[in-house]
């Protein structure tokens, strides 16, 4: 789980051309612009990472309101964190001195301090559907990777023999189709976190049931809810176009004999969605994992691959079709971001890398930002 707050050291500092009251600071693999003279390389600081959804009514917080607002589901107002470019420097992040946080007097460096500081993950708003079937089952993991930025010095020589595939990671909406076997034992509620005044409606739609003449069912997800068929969703033209809604009892039956419950998660591209960066003409849904739900681990790269091939299912590209062992091949940090670097299938820059372990299901994925991607263009 990703330490969205943290108490961190203060690596280095660099001053940034024809500026005057800023600076560059570096934590960890991380750069951000703090005030100049406000940390000394060995200082304490708290650092949040991108993406952290900071609470809009602390004082501390108040000098980011200038960059606008958003609200949680709740209503509550908060500060999104972005990678942002301040005179030419890049600031992914965000360094404040622990003097300001008198709450954290008793932390350890290193501590992850989001619950204190009330620091949750931004998640990109979901387009609201008519044809939601409920929560997604929370059997099925979800894919968050870690940074490189946050993990290097721990993977660097605990890793360094284990081979990856270099994947890209598309801008789409994420996705998953899964088969539940009949057998399975873990059931959830649907009117778990809906509120009150909406339960009689969700009460009221059809919950899945498995009957015993029935192997299991299939089901399709977006990142947070259960969808109804609909040919009118983005999700299902997709899946549908993929084939992947109609293949995936063949490959329960194929591999697992239907005894196995499994997911298979991808990302859903096309027209309208984040924009079509890539620019295709029709949905498509690129596969990039497999999750045993079974036994609540996901299968290698390389089994995925085989599976994926097996059954001709669309895959997110490979950056080499070859694994290569990073922690071996690149001598630091800054050789694996620049490895990030490149065009996607049609637009300009590619975002993001993840490397998936090719054959040890036990190794971690992570992810690789491109740093060009936000330096000259964002795609």
């Amino acid at each position: 789980m990703r330490k969205l707050a943290s108490i961190r050291q203060i690596k280095d500092i660099n001053p940034i051309p024809k500026a005057d009251a800023i600076e560059a600071v570096t934590i960890d693999g991380w750069t951000c612009v703090s005030k100049k003279g406000e940390f000394q390389p060995g200082d304490w600081c708290v650092y949040f990472e991108v993406d952290s959804f900071l609470p809009a009514d602390d004082p501390r917080f108040e000098f980011l309101k200038k960059s606008g607002v958003k609200k949680e589901p709740s209503g509550r107002e908060r500060i999104r964190l972005k990678t942002v470019k301040l005179r030419g420097q890049l600031s992914q992040g965000l360094a404040l001195p622990i003097d300001l946080f008198e709450e954290l007097k008793l932390c350890q460096l290193g501590e992850d301090v989001s619950n204190l500081l009330d620091v949750i993950k931004y998640e990109r708003p979901e387009p609201k559907v008519a044809n939601a079937a409920g929560h997604r089952p929370d059997v099925i993991k979800k894919t968050d990777e870690e940074r490189i930025q946050n993990v290097y010095d721990d993977y660097k020589d605990q890793f360094k023999d284990t081979e990856y595939y270099a994947t890209l990671k598309l801008d789409g909406s994420s996705c998953t189709v899964a088969f539940l076997a009949k057998d399975m034992d873990q059931v959830w509620s649907y009117e778990a976190g809906v509120p009150e005044d909406e339960q009689d409606n969700w009460k009221a739609m059809p919950v899945t049931h498995r009957d015993k003449g029935k192997i299991g069912e299939k089901i399709v997800c977006s990142r947070n809810m259960q969808l109804k068929n609909d040919p009118d969703s983005h999700f299902w033209k997709a899946v549908k176009n993929s084939a992947i809604f109609s293949t995936i009892l063949y490959i329960a039956k194929q591999e697992w004999n239907c005894e196995k419950s499994f997911a298979i998660q991808g990302e859903v591209m096309g027209p309208g969605i984040q924009g079509n960066k890539e620019k295709l003409n029709d949905y498509r849904f690129f596969c990039f994992s497999i999750f045993d739900i079974s036994n609540q681990e996901y299968l290698s790269y390389d089994e995925c691959r085989k599976i994926f091939d097996r059954y001709q299912l669309e895959q997110v590209p490979l950056i080499t079709q070859n694994t290569i062992k990073p922690f071996t091949l690149f001598d630091d940090l800054d050789s694996i971001l620049e490895y990030a670097d490149g065009q996607s299938i049609n637009a300009k820059y590619r975002e993001v890398i993840v490397f998936k372990p090719a054959y040890d299901r036990s190794a971690p994925s992570f992810k690789v930002i491109s740093n060009k991607f936000f330096d000259e263009g964002r795609g």
